[in-house]
């Protein structure tokens, strides 16, 4: 069983991809309309697969020495893309029954959302941003216990680690509103994106046979991803091609920290009327798209200097607490000291008055103005007047979907816009 977690940790590090959160999250959606659901665990499969295909001895050694048969190796698979609520009735093909359920709630937990790799990054980006976090795992650990409930097999916690289990949901709430979603990295994020895009004509990784594959083909090619590293942007900077002049000038504009002008942001948006934001079955990249068509039609009838609807860039930002709109305690299970093989869920109202009860996802709403080359192929960084028409249409737009007064970031003579007080 050890050497099953082991393995299990080792493969859920495979993230090979340059910038991988974006790499899945944006660029892939972008770059290739058939894969928009794409995720990096479908690449840890198919890595996997491939290492114990190319390694015939590492697999029999895996078999022999350490006493594993096919059904771990699936196990492991299982535990990387673990059942998700709506697939609970999943059969398994590697022979755990309900007994071994909650082995499938420690690494990649589908059910709370509480797992260790949750803790793992949480801890590590605090420590590198300076920021605190209130939670402790080996607290969790401790008063945790595997109990039956409705026929499964879960892991639950003492019902005193209620208020705990929140602080950790507010600290990773608290790190995507500061960090991972800030505007400033979200900026450089969408200039990486547009960066591949921009060489995505250009085959530049080697792949199966020694073919050379575009970035975005490499996810169908498993010798060609793991070669995809950040390695891509030292390719694109020392290249001296006319087909990736823009690519690397680009690239140079980001290592001078000239980035995308992020024009404005909407306040935090709980319930809102836009029926765009409302649409759950619809991904990001697809609310992005129609709310810059609606703000595109905005400044075509306000008559404002045309701009190009490719030089606009909208982020619908999402922030929650893990579980979209649930409460992420909704499918945690607790046990009182009286009788530690009970299991009951806890009321919300029962831990803190002071907690949210119905609202734990808000949206923001970002425009942003990328760079654009003039006649004679210069890279132009400068959008002081773009951004000035830009940030009026944004603000009509808000306005006309009932929201609040947006933050604009320019005026046309670029000073940062004072706050009312």
């Amino acid at each position: 069983m050890c050497c099953v977690w082991r393995l299990r940790a080792f493969v859920t590090t495979w993230v090979t991809a340059p910038t991988p959160t974006c790499f899945h999250s944006m660029f892939i959606p972008r770059a290739r309309s058939d894969q928009r659901q794409w995720k990096y665990e479908k690449a840890s499969l198919a890595m996997f697969d491939q290492m114990m295909s190319k390694n015939p001895s590492l697999k029999t050694k895996l078999l022999t020495k350490y006493k594993l048969e096919d059904k771990d190796l699936n196990f492991i698979k299982n535990l990387i893309c673990p059942p998700s609520q709506d697939d609970e009735q999943k059969k398994f093909d590697d022979d755990r029954d309900n007994k071994k359920s909650f082995l499938y709630e420690i690494v990649a937990n589908k059910q709370s959302e509480i797992d260790v790799d949750k803790w793992d990054y949480l801890l590590r980006d605090c420590l590198h941003l300076g920021m605190r976090s209130n939670f402790d795992h080996d607290r969790f650990i401790c008063f945790a216990r595997v109990i039956k409930v409705l026929g499964k097999y879960r892991i639950c916690v003492r019902d005193k680690e209620e208020f705990s289990v929140y602080q950790l949901f507010q600290t990773r709430h608290s790190l995507y509103k500061k960090a991972y979603r800030h505007r400033v990295c979200n900026a450089v994020e969408s200039m990486f994106v547009e960066i591949l895009m921009l060489a995505e004509q250009v085959p530049l990784i080697p792949g199966k046979s020694g073919q050379l594959r575009t970035v975005s083909q490499c996810i169908d090619d498993m010798t060609a991803y793991t070669n995809l590293t950040d390695y891509i942007f030292h390719q694109i900077r020392i290249s001296t091609g006319v087909n990736l002049k823009k690519a690397r000038d680009l690239l140079q504009a980001l290592d001078e920290r000239r980035l995308f002008w992020c024009v404005g942001e909407s306040r935090p948006i709980a319930k809102s009327k836009c029926e765009i934001l409302n649409e759950d079955n619809l991904i990001a990249l697809d609310k992005e798209e129609k709310v810059k068509k609606s703000l595109m039609k905005l400044i075509e009838d306000l008559k404002f200097p045309h701009i190009p609807e490719e030089r606009i860039l909208v982020q619908v930002v999402t922030l929650d607490f893990g579980k979209k709109n649930l409460n992420p305690l909704a499918n945690l299970c607790f046990y009182t000291k009286h009788n530690v093989n009970l299991a009951q869920h806890v009321n919300p109202e029962e831990v803190s008055h002071l907690f949210p009860k119905e609202q734990f996802q808000e949206q923001v709403v970002r425009v942003y103005l990328k760079h654009y080359w003039d006649e004679e192929e210069r890279l132009i960084v400068d959008h002081k007047e773009d951004a000035s028409f830009v940030g009026k249409a944004f603000k009509l737009w808000c306005e006309k979907n009932e929201l609040e007064k947006p933050k604009l970031f320019f005026q046309v003579c670029q000073v940062p816009i004072q706050e009312e007080v």
